[in-house]
């Protein structure tokens, strides 16, 4: 049913998740506004907030990996060595 419609159903958690609203439940007006929203194209206006969260999540990564750099190099051989020293 929901292939005649142009819905890929075969991943049901997917769905369930992009349907739901966060309480666990998806209601008869969460489901229809859902699929209407599934079935309909995606305007700019609905992909500027999705293109915002990315880079922030690219900003968070990147900051994570100059930490994790950082640790790393303080972790060399030379850097264990002092605090073998010590």
């Amino acid at each position: 049913w929901l292939t005649e419609l142009g819905i890929n159903a075969t991943d049901t958690q997917m769905l369930f998740d992009l349907l739901d609203d966060g309480d666990g439940e998806v209601d008869r007006d969460e489901f229809v506004t859902g699929l209407l929203k599934l079935k309909s194209e995606a305007r700019a206006q609905d992909l500027l907030p999705v293109a915002t969260n990315c880079q922030r999540i690219l900003a968070h990564c990147k900051t994570l990996r100059d930490t994790v750099d950082t640790i790393a190099a303080s972790m060399s051989p030379a850097a264990s060595q002092q605090l073998t020293v010590s």
